[in-house]
């Protein structure tokens, strides 16, 4: 029965998602979007962003969220519908001490990649729009790549017709096509993303090795992320700064103490680096946490108020909806791979429930 159910929201919100496109192609959605101006809710759209990227980049493509052009258009649009608040004005609707604005938005950038920097701040500047950027603090000024870029380089690139690994899962993966390769680039991410305990460092050099892939890591990490000064210019624009963990290992697969290590570790060099107490983090991957997860007590040891997820969904706080899980926020991710994408954001703006 609830299989039935999944597949029956898909398939509507795949009908509402090309009538959505056939809209948006004579142009009434985003003049519905925009009559969100005189039509207001009071709730919260949170949008995700990773990578704002003209080109294929020759790293995982995955997490490409728009061109430079599709992204000023977003802002453009977001900047005549939306009222953007920012993280602190968040943190206190959620204390009860503020209220939300009308048509309430934030967008919010994972990682720290450097054209969250050259391509998306321009943007941001030039519409007015508040941003917050959270930072996966390993991976600046390190010369490390991030695993899922690691990864997807690595497959790309296989010698072999078939990927055989035995650790930390037997796999036996066919890399013979385009297709082929695609399919075992999300079987190793989604590994790494739900095996407890997996000791990356060993998965990634066994998989180099039975791929027959040798990599320069830091050539290939050479400008892929923001440098530390460039973390503080967004900073002194007014846009905010949040926490992305160390390493962006999925803390659900990791034992306490290196849980915690991640979280500790973000959040001291984010102080040290940017004099700022980090209030908010991203949980990388965005897996929600459980009513007793013991993340939460070190979220909080670690001085974190809220916490972003990927779940889907918009923010309606007291008194318009049910008490908010400030560990457990929605995000709606913006993904340009995603089937009508643009009518997905502007439907997103118009009315988020419709894409729950």
């Amino acid at each position: 029965m609830v299989f039935y159910k999944r597949r029956r929201q898909s398939m509507l919100l795949r009908g509402l998602l090309r009538a959505a496109g056939g809209l948006d192609r004579i142009g009434l959605l985003e003049a519905l979007a925009r009559a969100r101006r005189w039509l207001p809710r009071r709730s919260l759209v949170v949008l995700n962003y990773h990578r704002v990227l003209a080109a294929e980049p020759e790293l995982d493509e995955g997490v490409v969220s728009a061109t430079p052009q599709e992204f000023d258009d977003q802002m453009r649009l977001i900047a005549r519908v939306g009222t953007c608040i920012s993280l602190s004005r968040l943190i206190r609707v959620l204390r009860g001490e503020a209220a939300l604005p009308d048509n309430a938005i934030m967008v919010t950038f994972d990682d720290g990649y450097a054209d969250n920097f050259t391509a998306a701040l321009p943007a941001l500047l030039r519409h007015g729009v508040r941003a917050t950027f959270f930072i996966a603090t390993g991976f600046i000024e390190t010369g490390r790549l991030p695993w899922w870029d690691r990864a997807s380089y690595v497959i790309k690139r296989a010698q072999v017709s078939r990927l055989e690994l035995s650790y930390p899962v037997r796999l036996s993966l066919p890399l013979t096509s385009a297709a082929d390769r695609r399919r075992a680039r999300r079987t190793i991410l989604r590994v790494i993303k739900q095996v407890q305990g997996t000791d990356l460092e060993r998965f990634l050099d066994r998989l180099q090795a039975a791929a027959g892939v040798s990599i320069d890591e830091s050539a290939l990490a050479r400008g892929l992320f923001m440098t530390w000064d460039q973390i503080a210019q967004i900073r002194d624009t007014g846009m905010d700064i949040g926490a992305h963990t160390h390493t962006h290992r999925v803390l659900q697969t990791l034992p306490e103490q290196e849980a915690r290590r991640e979280l500790s570790l973000s959040a001291q060099i984010l102080t040290q680096r940017l004099g700022i107490v980090p209030r908010a983090i991203a949980y990388p991957v965005g897996f929600p946490l459980s009513p007793t997860s013991s993340l939460r007590r070190l979220l909080q040891e670690a001085g974190y108020e809220v916490g972003f997820t990927f779940m889907p969904g918009f923010i309606c706080p007291p008194p318009w909806g049910p008490p908010v899980d400030r560990f457990n926020l929605p995000r709606l991710s913006v993904d340009r791979s995603a089937s009508h994408a643009g009518s997905r954001f502007k439907l997103a703006l118009m009315a988020p429930p419709c894409l729950l």
